[in-house]
C-alpha cells in the first residue's frame, strides 16, 4: 500500500514547478468540516464513515487520472507548464510501480450523515 495520495503527488509535481496551487474544494467541505455545519442548523448529527480506495493497477492508469486533476491545481490545459508537469507526473507513476509490486492504492471514503432539526 502507498502512504502518497494522488493528489500529493500532483501538488509535489505543481509546486516543483514553481507554481503554487489554489485550495482545493475537498480542503473546505469534507468529512470532518460537514458535520459541524450540519450541526450548527440541524443539532446532533449522525455521521457513517465507509473506506474505500481507487485502485490504479498501471503507471499510465495513475498517470491519465493525476493529469486529468491538472485545473484544479492551478494548471489549465492551455498553462505553457501544463506538458513538463504532465511529462514529470508520469516519470514519477512510473518510478512508483518500477519500485512496488502491487497496485497504487488511494485510499477514499465517504461518509453519510443524518440530522432532524431539534
Amino acid at each position: 500500500d502507498n502512504a502518497t495520495q494522488v493528489c500529493d503527488l500532483v501538488g509535489r509535481v505543481v509546486r516543483s514547478h514553481g507554481l503554487e496551487p489554489p485550495e482545493l474544494p475537498n480542503e473546505r467541505v469534507n468529512t470532518e468540516t460537514l458535520p459541524p455545519a450540519i450541526a450548527r442548523i440541524f443539532g446532533h448529527v449522525a455521521a457513517t464513515h465507509c473506506d474505500n480506495a481507487l485502485l490504479f493497477p498501471t503507471p499510465e492508469a495513475l498517470a491519465n487520472y493525476a493529469v486529468s486533476l491538472l485545473s484544479f491545481y492551478g494548471v489549465e490545459p492551455a498553462s505553457p507548464e501544463r506538458p513538463a508537469v504532465a511529462d514529470e507526473i508520469v516519470a514519477e507513476a512510473e518510478r512508483w510501480f518500477a519500485t512496488h509490486d502491487a497496485p497504487w492504492r488511494d485510499r477514499k471514503g465517504y461518509g453519510v450523515f443524518t440530522a432532524l432539526r431539534t
